[in-house]
């Protein structure tokens, strides 16, 4: 998904699907990697989308991007500082 999510077509696709409820998930307990791929493709699907940025906050993506930072891998803390 991160890889889709990195180009406009895959972007839309992926913001059809309603995927911000199921990234936030993923971010808060899956497993290192799934939660630094989680916060990757959040970011991508929020930026410049302000619809999904205002979904993404009401489902507590910035709890789960601070506790992503502050306890993630080095990469995953980056991506969640993005």
């Amino acid at each position: 998904m991160a890889i889709l999510a990195s180009h406009h077509e895959g972007r839309i696709a992926i913001s059809q699907a309603d995927p911000i409820p199921i990234l936030v998930e993923v971010i808060r307990t899956g497993s290192p990697r799934n939660r630094e791929n989680a916060a990757a493709v959040l970011w991508s699907v929020c930026t410049g989308d302000f619809l999904q940025l205002k979904l993404a906050k009401e489902h507590g993506a910035v709890e789960a991007l601070q506790g992503l930072s502050e306890n993630g891998t080095d990469r995953a803390k980056r991506k969640a500082g993005s």
